[in-house]
C-alpha cells in the first residue's frame, strides 16, 4: 500500500549537499567558482537534533543576474529546512578573514569541495581578530540568555527551553575559543570543550547535562532547571572573563 499524505500535510523534500552543489552549476555554470560544505556535517559532528548543511558559493561575476539564477535552487534547499547558503565573491570571501575569523577558521578545518577550486587553500587567521570576535560573540550570547531569562519570568519550562536552545550557539563559539590557547582543535563540539577546560577554570558539567537533554538522552527536570540554568551562566561568564583577559 503506498501512503498518500493529506494535501494540507507539507513533508519537506531531501536536498543533499551534492545535489545542491550540482543544481548550483547548472544555473551558474563557469561562474560558480565553487560551492564548499562546511560546518558539523563536514566535520562528521551532525549528531545534534537540528543540525543542517551550512554551503558556502563562491561566484564570479555575483550580481542581480546570478542571484535570480540561484533563486530556484535556493529556495529547494531551504525548503528543505537548511539554510540559506553563503554568497561571497572570491575577492570578497579572502578580505573577510579579519571580521569573521571564528567562521573561516571553521571552514579551513572542516570543509569539503562539492564543486569548483578549494578557496580556503591558503587563507590565514589572525589571532588577534579571533580573540575580539571570540569575545563579542560570548558578551553577544550573555546578553542574550539575561534577557531570555527576564522574559522566562517564573516558568521553569521557558528556562529549559532558554538553555537547550542556546546550547549549540554557545559551544560553538567556545570550540573557537579553545584556539586561543591551541593550535589543534577537536572536530566535535563535546571534546573541544573537555579541551578548554585544561586551559580556564570552569566547569564542564552544566553543558554536559544540557547536551544530554538536547540531543534526547536525559530531559531537564523543571525541579533542577534554576540551579542549572545559574551554573550555567555562571561558567560562560567565567570563560568570557578568561577570553577578555588575553587581550591585557
Amino acid at each position: 500500500m503506498v501512503f498518500i499524505p493529506p494535501a494540507h500535510i507539507f513533508i519537506a523534500p531531501v536536498v543533499t549537499p551534492e545535489a545542491f552543489a550540482d543544481s548550483a552549476k547548472k544555473a551558474l555554470g563557469e561562474k560558480l567558482v565553487s560551492a564548499v560544505l562546511y560546518g558539523s556535517a563536514a566535520a562528521g559532528d551532525r549528531q545534534d537534533r537540528g543540525s543542517d548543511y551550512n554551503i558556502l558559493l563562491v561566484v564570479e561575476p555575483l550580481g542581480a543576474d546570478e542571484m535570480a539564477a540561484l533563486s530556484d535552487v535556493t529556495a529547494k534547499w531551504t525548503r528543505a529546512k537548511n539554510p540559506a547558503p553563503l554568497l561571497f565573491t572570491p575577492a570578497e570571501f579572502r578580505r573577510s578573514c579579519d571580521v569573521f575569523p571564528i567562521e573561516m577558521l571553521d571552514m579551513i578545518r572542516s570543509h569539503r569541495i562539492l564543486a569548483g577550486a578549494d578557496v580556503l587553500a591558503g587563507l590565514e587567521v589572525s589571532q588577534a581578530n579571533l580573540r575580539h570576535q571570540v569575545e563579542f560573540e560570548l558578551r553577544a550570547k550573555l546578553l542574550a540568555i539575561r534577557n531570555g531569562c527576564v522574559a522566562a519570568g517564573s516558568s521553569k519550562s521557558a528556562l529549559i527551553r532558554l538553555m537547550v536552545g542556546s546550547f549549540s550557539p554557545v559551544a560553538s563559539v567556545l570550540r573557537a575559543a579553545l584556539r586561543l590557547y591551541q593550535s589543534d582543535i577537536p572536530t566535535g563540539k563535546m571534546e573541544a570543550l573537555a579541551g578548554l577546560e585544561k586551559h580556564i577554570g570552569f566547569d564542564r558539567k552544566p553543558f554536559d547535562r544540557i547536551r544530554d537533554a538536547k540531543i534526547g538522552r536525559k530531559s531537564i527536570a523543571r525541579a533542577e532547571a534554576r540551579q542549572l540554568f545559574a551554573d550555567y551562566i555562571k561558567q560562560i561568564e567565567t570563560i568570557t572573563a578568561a577570553v577578555d583577559a588575553l587581550e591585557r
